[in-house]
């Protein structure tokens, strides 16, 4: 009978685990356009030549056809799973390849095509396995399956679950990694005996990580060290060794496989470590730089209600240690469950860091924290209701409607992110002029490749700067009516000031707005 129930809840399990992967799937489908690292992550992953567009020679001198945008985002035919290219790229780039790998991979069994799908299908995959994790932590801490699934599908439903799925980058992969190493780091703490296989996985995930994204050494830097003096209050002198030794040889395989990633964490070989020290150091506007990352997570996870559910959740735990000190009771501290003390310190550390060294104030950057967030409340929360031993069976619905009914709030008020969903327009206005040539007037060469996905569809594509765009019409063919003109909105637009003056560098008589980005305003130049 044990034997069929516990069937039977794996079943349901595995029900509710594929529910937000449905979620997720359907947004996916809804997704049309690319944030500019997107269409990177493709480059990065599947070009041969150049990590970047703008690294060959002479690229801007000429007319570029749609083939050499193509080459840069698909795989080849002849050139699938050629990773010594993927290591290239990322050496001239700012991130370790493991995730450009992957994307590698799938896109190599497409040749020649390009697709939204090779990013977002592994992504769906991390959610999957991130889900479970999540789910298995909590069932550990709360020692309640019901509770563990609840506050999976608090997370797993979540805009901000959607949003870091459907976007084309390494941060579900990085969540993912996090997930299992806080559940490895778990059953290393509550075994009694030494098991030589945990600490080898987690010298695998680690390095896993460190492969994926350079601020998953700052979850480490907290995770690890925390977790690292937990075994020193316990005294655990073999688990401390066992648990050194797999931390060192994560970092030995990191050197050996890429290491020029200790370069760029120390800001030599890039400047965005150069900018990360920099941002340590200035302290200006720090408030407000925490505000909107707080506002990310509250926004996208907790539909607004996070101050009041940490309020409720603090305040209750005071409550809890005031009434035991009145009554004199004994407050338990289960040996086991002091290991909360790690995802709480790892929220608070990599949040407080990241206000101080993220290049930009934007969701994907505390990602990883998400999960790890949902952790520390529902642990509080149950804490709490054992206290005052309030049944299982109500708190397991509140918790089930709130996470359905926050997950409708945030996808109603359009918390998901990345969809682009005007860049459908955009392209099919591109394919209308598949026969015209396009002039893309920008003085920021990394600019152009946001809008690639777009440009495949033009006859060829120039790019200029505004300095020179009064001499374009020399290199137009000479019974050139109709031309598609993109211009940076760094250069400052006028809408009707720019048409005019577009107009009048290409000797052409009107214009037309078709629509504008936000890096670009584009017109149809025409006689």
């Amino acid at each position: 009978m044990r034997k069929f129930t516990e069937k039977y809840w794996r079943l349901i399990c595995l029900v509710l685990c594929i529910c937000p992967i449905m979620l997720a799937l359907y947004f996916g489908f809804q997704k049309q356009g690319y944030f500019v690292d997107e269409v990177w992550s493709y480059g990065l992953a599947n070009s041969k030549n150049y990590a970047h567009l703008f690294m060959q020679e002479d690229w801007d001198a000429d007319w570029i056809p749609p083939s050499y945008f193509e080459h840069y985002i698909e795989v080849e035919p002849g050139e699938q799973f050629s990773y010594g290219s993927v290591f290239r790229n990322q050496m001239e780039d700012n991130h370790p390849p493991f995730f450009y790998l992957v994307l590698h991979t799938v896109s190599s069994f497409f040749p020649g095509k390009f697709s939204k799908w090779f990013g977002i299908a592994p992504n769906l995959f991390y959610l999957l396995v991130t889900n479970i994790f999540l789910y298995k932590i909590l069932r550990r801490l709360t020692e309640n399956k019901w509770l563990a699934i609840s506050g999976m599908l608090f997370y797993a439903l979540s805009a901000g679950a959607v949003s870091c799925t459907i976007y084309i980058r390494m941060y579900m992969m990085l969540t993912m990694w996090m997930m299992i190493l806080l559940y490895i780091y778990m059953k290393i703490y509550e075994r009694e005996s030494i098991r030589y296989i945990d600490f080898l996985i987690c010298s695998i995930v680690t390095f896993a990580g460190c492969m994926t994204q350079y601020y998953f050494y700052i979850a480490v830097f907290f995770s690890a060290g925390t977790f690292g003096l937990l075994l020193l209050l316990n005294k655990n002198w073999k688990k401390i060794i066992g648990f050194i030794i797999a931390n060192l040889g994560a970092l030995l395989l990191v050197y050996i496989s890429f290491p020029i990633s200790f370069t760029k964490i120390l800001g030599k070989d890039n400047d965005r470590g150069v900018q990360a020290y920099q941002s340590f150091f200035d302290h200006s506007y720090i408030l407000e730089k925490f505000r909107t990352f707080y506002q990310f997570m509250n926004q996208q996870l907790y539909d607004g209600m996070l101050s009041v559910i940490l309020f409720s959740v603090v305040a209750g735990c005071i409550m809890i240690v005031v009434y035991c000190l009145i009554k004199h009771k004994k407050l338990e501290l289960n040996h086991e469950k002091l290991f909360i003390i790690v995802p709480i310190v790892v929220c608070i550390g990599y949040l407080t860091i990241m206000t101080l060294v993220a290049p930009y104030q934007s969701d994907r950057y505390i990602f990883i924290i998400y999960p790890i967030s949902v952790v520390c409340i529902i642990y509080g929360i149950n804490k709490i209701l054992d206290a005052v031993h309030i049944p299982e069976r109500y708190l397991i619905s509140v918790l089930v409607v709130v996470a359905i009914l926050f997950s409708y709030s945030e996808i109603k008020n359009n918390q998901v992110q990345y969809l682009y969903l005007e860049s459908l327009h955009n392209r099919e206005l591109a394919e209308e002029h598949n026969e015209d040539d396009c002039i893309y007037v920008s003085d920021q060469s990394y600019l152009i490749t946001a809008d690639v996905p777009e440009l495949v569809k033009y006859r060829r594509v120039l790019k200029t700067d505004y300095e020179h765009l009064s001499y374009v019409r020399d290199w137009l063919d000479l019974n050139t009516e109709e031309v598609i003109v993109y211009f940076d909105w760094v250069l400052g637009v006028d809408i009707a000031q720019r048409g005019n003056e577009i107009a009048q560098d290409l000797q052409m008589k009107q214009w037309e707005h078709l629509y504008s980005t936000d890096k670009c305003c584009v017109y149809r130049i025409y006689n």
